[in-house]
């Protein structure tokens, strides 16, 4: 039976995922012709870098753990993700909520904050972590660099990005030189009264990144508007800003691939919005066209309709083109009925709100099938919480973190391919990156 005490855990990490959501920013290779690609937006091995500068040595990880009540994230160097493997505060910390990238096979990860306008690159040594060099985006209006780790992009040893979501913009960086190389603007996604957030777990397709995009307001956490996904092109620096002109579905933060193009749909925290307000969108999958970036007008899935008509959403890659995983709320696991969750709290209130919900560690998986006619399979994969983002270690290896209460788990991803925990981390974890370490 879930506890108050377990809701008061599951709703800090709650508001701490809403803050990444919406982004750092508060004010803050040749093209793919759009053909259907077969890595299903899964990393290379190489981590899509041309120049492959790896070096022998001892591997390691660096885990960015954050700790809410003290509103700093440690810099935990772990040898492995393996089973077993446990972490605590410890280590190099930096003030409020920062994420990590790094290649994977040199001693260097780069290091954004909520705190400020930098990217600070980091050393792994056998004396431990240093800090080696950083780039500022101040003078191109940036106030944050923190988010979720799909904020920065590393595209080669020469070219990366942060998205800043405040203003609206692509800052385009060297990870080498540690220099700004420019920007690039797309259309704004910032609205009054209202948050934006970007996908934790978008997609590569040839040259591009396609992010899907949300809105909630920020008094209520009503979700807003329909469909939306950010296009972001290596090929030329563009990013651009694609809505549903029907205004279907709503908080789109889920992208996956299919056969026949990338399907979009809304994320977990729609679909409890939806169930907890029946006035507000259902929870759907629409079709997107990566050649043309339009919408498909004549293909809407309900997402319920797959899953016995309980609350469902976030898509996740699968492991080949045409699969994807879809999260769906056991009421079995979470204890309550639906109307009981509506009534529980003080005084006949909610027992929380979408965003709780949301968080539960009780949202099943289900392998998909996408098409024309879509199909949904029950899986017997543990029960955990629905905010499904994809951390991308580097090397081509991916790890996906299950909140439960103040640890985190890392379960094992790479290949879109559901494995075993590796890390049981203590604090939040939104990224973490492999290294090799300098003798």
């Amino acid at each position: 039976m879930t506890t108050l005490r377990h809701l008061d855990r599951m709703l800090a990490i709650a508001s701490a995922l809403t803050i990444a959501a919406c982004g750092g920013g508060s004010g803050t290779d040749t093209p793919d012709n759009g053909a259907p690609p077969t890595d299903n937006g899964t990393p290379p091995a190489d981590n899509g870098v041309d120049d492959d500068q790896g070096a022998a040595g001892e591997v390691s990880h660096v885990v960015m753990a954050y700790d809410d009540a003290t509103q700093v994230t440690y810099m935990v160097q772990v040898p492995d993700l393996a089973a077993e493997t446990m972490s605590s505060f410890t280590g190099t910390s930096v003030p409020k909520l920062a994420v990590a990238v790094a290649f994977g096979d040199d001693p260097y990860f780069y290091v954004g904050s909520s705190d400020g306008p930098a990217v600070t690159r980091y050393e792994v040594t056998a004396d431990g972590i240093v800090e080696d060099d950083e780039v500022s985006f101040e003078n191109e209006g940036t106030t944050a660099t923190g988010g979720y780790q799909s904020n920065l992009i590393l595209v080669s040893r020469t070219k990366a990005y942060y998205i800043d979501q405040g203003n609206s913009q692509l800052v385009i960086w060297n990870p080498t030189t540690m220099t700004v190389s420019g920007t690039s603007s797309f259309d704004s996604i910032n609205e009054v009264g209202a948050r934006s957030g970007i996908s934790g777990f978008p997609i590569r397709v040839g040259t591009k990144y396609f992010y899907g995009v949300g809105w909630f307001t920020m008094a209520t956490l009503d979700v807003l508007h329909g469909a939306a996904v950010l296009v972001i092109d290596s090929a030329d620096d563009s990013a651009t800003l694609v809505r549903d002109e029907d205004e279907r579905c709503g908080y789109s933060f889920s992208v996956v691939e299919g056969t026949d193009g990338l399907y979009v749909g809304t994320e977990a925290f729609g679909a409890a919005q939806h169930a907890l307000s029946m006035g507000t969108a259902a929870p759907c999958m629409l079709r997107f066209d990566p050649d043309t970036l339009t919408f498909d007008d004549t293909y809407q899935v309900a997402l319920e309709s797959l899953v016995g008509d309980v609350p469902a959403g976030t898509l996740v890659p699968g492991p080949t083109a045409g699969t994807a995983y879809l999260r769906a709320l056991d009421f079995a696991t979470l204890g309550f009925t639906l109307d009981e969750w509506k009534t529980g709290g003080p005084s006949g209130t909610s027992m929380g709100n979408a965003r709780v919900l949301s968080t539960q560690p009780a949202w099943a998986w289900y392998e998909l099938t996408l098409g024309d006619t879509p199909t949904a399979t029950l899986l017997t994969h543990a029960r955990s919480s629905a905010a499904t983002l994809g951390i991308e270690l580097g090397a081509g290896q991916r790890v996906i973190p299950e909140y439960a209460g103040p640890r985190t788990h890392l379960r094992s991803f790479t290949g879109n391919t559901y494995g075993s925990v590796g890390l049981d981390a203590q604090g939040n974890v939104r990224s973490a990156v492999r290294v090799v370490v300098t003798p």
